[in-house]
């Protein structure tokens, strides 16, 4: 009987995804957590969903040269004041298409 075995392995995982209480709905940002570490984290993006509408697929890439250590959360938020204002320290990276909703 043949058989196949599949290894899934994934460095990077998702931890948290946040639609604040501020004003605008600030902070919105997610967080991911790097399982192991990771040199050359512009392999990974993320896509995001707002509305029940789905992603448009990849829309925000880690830039080249950034990397992860095990343990490490890194946060993508779509601002960094509201983040700030509200987590007491700045997100690891900004993007625009972080404006998350669940309206």
């Amino acid at each position: 009987f043949p058989y196949k075995t599949f290894t899934s392995a994934s460095d990077l995982i998702l931890t948290g995804v946040i639609d604040g209480p501020l004003p605008g709905g600030l902070p919105k940002a997610v967080e991911v957590y790097a399982l192991n570490d990771i040199p050359d984290l512009s392999i990974y993006g993320i896509g995001f969903a707002n509305n029940g509408g789905g992603s448009d697929g990849e829309e925000f890439s880690f830039p080249d040269g950034s990397s992860a250590t095990a343990g490490q959360s890194v946060t993508v938020a779509t601002e960094a004041d509201g983040f700030t204002s509200w987590f007491g320290e700045a997100p690891d990276y900004t993007t625009s298409f972080a404006a998350i909703n669940g309206d």
